[in-house]
Formats: C-alpha cells, sequence, structure tokens
C-alpha cells in the first residue's frame, strides 16, 4: 500500500551492536520524534501535517519497519534534519556513534528513493 502510514528507523550496519543495544536505539529514536511531534520542537519538519499523519498512524496498526543503512547515508539524513541518535558511549559503541535515523511517520512513496536500496534489519 502506497499511502499506508509507516514509521521508519535506519540502523547503522557499518558499526557492531548487540540485538538489546539496536532496541535500545530504536526506542530511543521513536520516543524523540514523538516527543517532537507533540511539543513541536523542531522547525525543519512541517509539523501541523507530521502531527496529523502521526495521529493517523497511532490509531491505525502503528506499522514499523526497521532497515539498515550505511552511515554515509545517515549522517546525510542527519544533516537534512531527520531524526537522529548518536550513543553516549556507556557500553558496546564509541561515543558520538550515529546509532539510528528516523525518517518518521510517512507513506512509503514520499521516502521510496531513500529506502529502496536498504534491507531490513
Amino acid at each position: 500500500m502506497e499511502n499506508e502510514l509507516v514509521q521508519y528507523f535506519l540502523v547503522n550496519k557499518d558499526i557492531s551492536m548487540g540485538k538489546g543495544k539496536v532496541a535500545a536505539q530504536v526506542a530511543h529514536a521513536a520516543t524523540i520524534y514523538t516527543y517532537n511531534i507533540l511539543k513541536n520542537c523542531n522547525s525543519s519538519i512541517n509539523y501541523k501535517r507530521a502531527r496529523e499523519d502521526f495521529e493517523q498512524w497511532y490509531h491505525s496498526i502503528q506499522k514499523k519497519i526497521i532497515l539498515k543503512a550505511p552511515l554515509q547515508l545517515l549522517e546525510e539524513l542527519e544533516a537534512k534534519g531527520y531524526f537522529s541518535i548518536r550513543d553516549k558511549g556507556y557500553t558496546q559503541i564509541p561515543a558520538n556513534s550515529l546509532t539510528v535515523v528516523t525518517l518518521g511517520v510517512t507513506t512509503r512513496e514520499a521516502v521510496n528513493e531513500i529506502v529502496n536500496d536498504l534491507t531490513l534489519l
């Protein structure tokens, strides 16, 4: 379904993280995205549209897709204002490592050129 709303997470495939670490990093990204949508904290996105999409997604099946992505793509997306997670370095990976970028709640069509060549985690 092209117009189906999905929350996308892109996980850095160029660093080694255990399953629990990946789960925590994706959870951080989901939390930060949700907080920002509810509080309108980031001026780089259209909040009216993002909030409407989030509300619709929240009241549906809350589909999430988690993909593996190279660090270079994550850095490009972070520079464009997508929500990103950089680790504090307390456990498995060096401080400031870029671990996850979320594309937020969007349609497949809207992000197809970003995710088309990526594979599921």
